[in-house]
């Protein structure tokens, strides 16, 4: 499971986040995000061009808020 690696203020980030927003939120590397769209459990990114992934960070923090469900659930 992915976990916020420390607080931050998600409102202060674009609402188009980058990979790299996305690491430094999470604590997480570009693959294992791969690995995670791939297996349909990331948010799928737009593409601003041909080589420009964002994620909207509505979705993000949506797939966020789902993990945390999820961790709950769990205990």
């Amino acid at each position: 499971m992915t976990t916020v690696k420390e607080t931050h203020d998600l409102a202060a980030y674009p609402p188009l986040l980058t990979g790299k927003h996305l690491d430094e939120i999470t604590g997480t590397t570009g693959r294992h995000r791969a690995n995670l769209i791939n297996r349909s459990e990331f948010p799928r990114p737009i593409y601003v061009g041909k080589r420009s992934p964002r994620w909207r960070r509505s979705e993000f923090l949506a797939w966020l808020d789902a993990q945390s469900a999820g961790a709950c659930d769990d205990e």
